[in-house]
């Protein structure tokens, strides 16, 4: 398997382990929300109704009771009217989706003792408020009395048994709520574990590797022939030590070579200064012939010297080595810092948080308000979470340039040469990306306050564009238009996005928002450093946008008709001709 499919592998079992956890937290959050729609469509409409029959019976006893003491034949009528009531709540009631069947044998049972109650007690007590007093009409009174005090009971009854069915319901979902939440913690607390562990496996194995070959190529470059590197595998890094091996290879061949032709050179000198010692001293008179000779034979072992030099391949070898080895500095570092990333990761701080939460059992809702551990913890993990996600794109960061440097490695072994590349900061990008950009990173807080996004884009091509300090202006301006709008009704809540192309070639963003405004003192100080409306605000994002425009030999401006009747903001940039820088 090659680098870029482990790189890949351990990437998708980061996304499996997020994944899992959301499937998860979506299962328990389902069926959460089923108990809480069972509560809301029948408990709690079940005990609204219960209550509002026992204030309506009360108040129409009450009503009996005041026409009967003082004559007022008037209240007969608000009597009749409350009745009504409990009639109709009653009836709401036994039309509830998922009553109970003893439940609902009960309050029919309690609708026809009330209606025949009021239909007696109408009678009896309009006729004791007209003034009659018989002895029959006391007897009667007396006995309505009894059953409006039985019926009072039977009400409050039926409202301590719907109350209760809440509050028990609403009790257990809130348990499942805690439940839930640890269960979501654990497969978190294992995806991030086993995650990490690969993606560490990985990364060690990679560095052990590439730490052998470099010091190998650390002992060739000083000279050091004798070096034997290990069997490194199939993938890019078991290539560039084949290639290594081979090139060894041939270096050792070639000074063998050089070897013998040098002892065959110095043989062949021997013999010849042997001979012409003899001739010398057997030809005197040749010693002017003798001595031309030596001449072409020191002339001859200059010669030979000099191509046996320029033969030799070492100094060849030294220097594509010493290319391979500053690349291979590179990749140390890298490596180093992707280990000493590691070794900071923050898994035994989230396990030991996972540990406390765990130890809390059912009482975690109560150690999470009381306990000032338990109120510290849920910004601990937030704070983990956000240390996790920014070494985890330090990670990939770094075996992207690890993977791009051994890719330099292998062109220096191939072509012996070393080349680079720089990085600019000017993108060839079209200012409908850049503005969608900016919408996304302000996603979560413009969907958390409900606001509408309207956008008017005109279709532009891609354009040499500074990303980051266009993206600086677009975010802020709509932010500050999230916070303007964020007073408002929700229906309400609208920001208006547009781009064009000028006629003077410019290019034209508009945020536009609905939101409370901009007072006429407040319009020449908006773009002051330290100038602000918001109680937590530091008054430099509208400063630092303005002077990010500046630089880009733009300009930002802002229109607004007052109080309460939003803003607009322009920003306006020169359209360059220049090429993007890559």
């Amino acid at each position: 398997m090659n680098i870029s499919a482990k790189i890949w592998l351990s990437i998708s079992v980061l996304l499996l382990g997020y994944l899992i956890t959301v499937t998860v937290n979506a299962l328990l959050g389902h069926y959460a929300e089923q108990r809480l729609n069972d509560i809301a469509t029948t408990l709690f409409p079940a005990t609204t109704a219960t209550r509002e029959a026992e204030s309506a019976f009360t108040a129409q006893v009450q009503a009996y009771e005041g026409a009967v003491l003082t004559g007022d034949q008037e209240l007969m009528p608000l009597a009749a009217k409350h009745a009504d009531t409990v009639i109709a709540s009653l009836d709401r009631l036994l039309g509830t989706v998922g009553l109970r069947d003893d439940r609902h044998a009960v309050l029919s049972q309690l609708r026809a003792v009330h209606a025949t109650f009021t239909i007696s007690a109408q009678g009896t007590y309009q006729t004791l408020a007209m003034g009659e007093t018989s002895p029959a009409l006391q007897v009667e009174a007396a006995k309505l009395n009894g059953q409006a005090s039985h019926l009072q009971t039977q009400f409050t009854d039926q409202v301590a048994v719907f109350t209760g069915d809440l509050k028990q319901e609403l009790s257990a979902t809130v348990e499942r709520s805690i439940q839930q939440r640890q269960v979501s913690l654990v497969v978190l607390i294992v995806a991030v574990g086993i995650s990490l562990s690969l993606v560490y496996v990985v990364i060690s194995r990679w560095t052990g590797r590439l730490t052998e070959l470099m010091q190998a190529s650390t002992r060739l470059a000083r000279g050091d022939f004798s070096v034997v590197l290990g069997r490194h595998g199939s993938d890019e890094i078991g290539h560039l030590a084949d290639s290594f091996v081979a090139m060894q290879e041939a270096i050792n061949a070639r000074n063998e070579d050089l070897r013998r032709f040098n002892e065959s050179l110095e043989q062949t000198i021997r013999q010849r200064t042997h001979e012409l010692s003899e001739r010398n001293e057997e030809l005197v008179h040749e010693i002017e012939e003798r001595k031309r000779a030596q001449a072409e034979v020191q002339e001859l072992h200059n010669q030979l010297l000099d191509a046996s030099r320029r033969a030799g391949m070492a100094e060849v070898a030294t220097g594509v080595l010493h290319n391979v080895g500053n690349v291979l500095n590179s990749v140390n570092v890298s490596t180093n810092l992707i280990r000493d990333q590691l070794r900071e990761a923050k898994a035994a701080g989230l396990s030991k948080a996972a540990e406390l939460m765990l130890a809390q059992g059912e009482a975690i809702g109560r150690f999470m308000q009381d306990d000032a551990k338990g109120r510290q913890l849920p910004g601990y993990l937030a704070k983990l979470a956000e240390h996790l996600i920014t070494q985890q794109r330090t990670l990939s960061e770094e075996t992207a340039r690890l993977a791009a440097n051994i890719e330099h490695i292998k062109e220096i072994v191939r072509v012996q040469q070393s080349y680079g590349m720089a990085v600019g900061v000017i993108q060839q990008l079209r200012p409908q990306d850049v503005m969608d950009e900016a919408l996304r990173l302000n996603a979560a807080s413009l969907q958390r306050h409900t606001v509408e996004i309207e956008r008017h884009f005109a279709d532009l091509p891609a354009i040499p564009i500074d990303r980051h300090k266009v993206l600086q202006i677009l975010v802020n301006l709509i932010s500050n238009a999230k916070h303007a709008v964020e007073e408002l009704d929700p229906p309400r809540r609208l920001i208006i996005v547009s781009i064009e192309r000028t006629d003077d070639n410019a290019l034209r963003f508009t945020v536009q928002d609905n939101g409370i405004g901009i007072p006429d003192a407040n319009l020449k100080r908006i773009f002051n450093h330290g100038f602000t409306t918001k109680k937590d605000g530091h008054g430099f994002g509208l400063h630092s946008c303005a002077n990010a425009a500046k630089e880009m030999k733009g300009t930002l401006t802002m229109a607004s008709p007052g109080a309460g009747q939003g803003a607009t903001f322009v920003f306006t940039m020169p359209i360059s001709d220049a090429p993007a820088v890559l």
